[in-house]
């Protein structure tokens, strides 16, 4: 056991940020009562709000172990505020339009009980997208995912902090979330793989993610975009940032995307054909929930 483990007080700090959200924050604290066990404690930080938010968690306050209310800069320094005051031996932070199902959460901590020397466990869930469809975060056995900084950008998904639980000992070997990172979770997790620590992808559908028109990864798409390509140019290895330029320019350049419009259409019946000349099929993605490691 890690010495520094032996010092906490509880077993998962949950925290909760909002902002001027309180029916969601409301729907948020009665899925907590399943989610969040007499050995765990729930931080709920809130950046201000000036509508009902005190009220709300006033009428949950039994299970409110602490609550801030102050302005903050954005959710992630909200974020870190809460995994300052915890005292869990591991940190779960909580959005207050997810949903984090109980039973996968207890299979998580049970993996990193198991696995002393884990020090991130991401894990699976759906992201439902504003169009209706959804995104399976998941990742087949065999990946390895964690042993090179290119993971995190050549399966993406996996980054989402939805799916994150940290021991709490690690922050003191790689710090806190990065406050004025537009893409903190990702950043997150290369650092952690950049500095050695072990990091793990587990096949847990722990979460179902809703993104909204309004939410942040869809207004600041450009910014997010340019984010990412700070954060391979630094952590990721030069062939993979090559790689991942060419592509950008191909996909985006203005002078590459008129011949685009003229070219795919021509490789895509390329493809078809001689996937039916050869009977090529490709099996339906089968998702397997069993708790392994990829």
């Amino acid at each position: 056991m890690n010495t520094f483990d032996s010092y906490t007080k509880k077993r998962v700090s949950y925290v909760l940020v909002t902002k001027n959200r309180a029916d969601f924050l409301n729907q948020a604290l009665e899925r907590c009562k399943k989610l969040v066990k007499p050995e765990d404690e729930l931080i709920v930080v809130d950046g201000a709000s000036v509508d009902n938010t005190k009220e709300v968690v006033k009428r949950h306050g039994d299970m409110v172990n602490i609550f801030i209310s102050e302005p903050d800069d954005n959710g992630i320094q909200a974020i870190n505020k809460g995994f300052l005051v915890s005292s869990g031996k591991y940190l779960k932070q909580l959005a207050d339009d997810d949903i984090i199902y109980p039973e996968s959460m207890e299979k998580a901590i049970t993996v990193m009980e198991e696995n002393p020397d884990i020090d991130l466990l991401l894990c699976g869930g759906v992201k439902k997208l504003p169009s209706g469809g959804e995104r399976v975060v998941y990742l087949p056995p065999g990946i390895r995912y964690g042993k090179s900084t290119d993971d995190v950008f050549k399966y993406l998904g996996p980054a989402s902090g939805t799916g994150h639980l940290m021991r709490r000992s690690s922050i003191a070997k790689a710090g806190f979330l990065y406050a004025f990172a537009v893409n903190a979770d990702a950043e997150l997790v290369l650092r952690y793989i950049k500095m050695n620590l072990i990091v793990r992808f587990a096949r847990i559908n722990l979460y179902e993610h809703p993104i909204f028109e309004h939410s942040f990864v869809i207004r600041q798409a450009r910014e997010h975009k340019a984010d990412s390509l700070r954060l391979i140019k630094k952590y990721c290895s030069r062939s993979f940032y090559i790689s991942f330029r060419l592509k950008d320019l191909w996909e985006n350049h203005r002078v590459f995307k008129p011949l685009r419009f003229f070219v795919r259409p021509i490789f895509r019946k390329v493809k078809i054909f001689f996937k039916k000349l050869f009977n090529i099929k490709h099996p339906k993605v089968e998702f397997i929930w069993d708790g392994g490691f990829s």
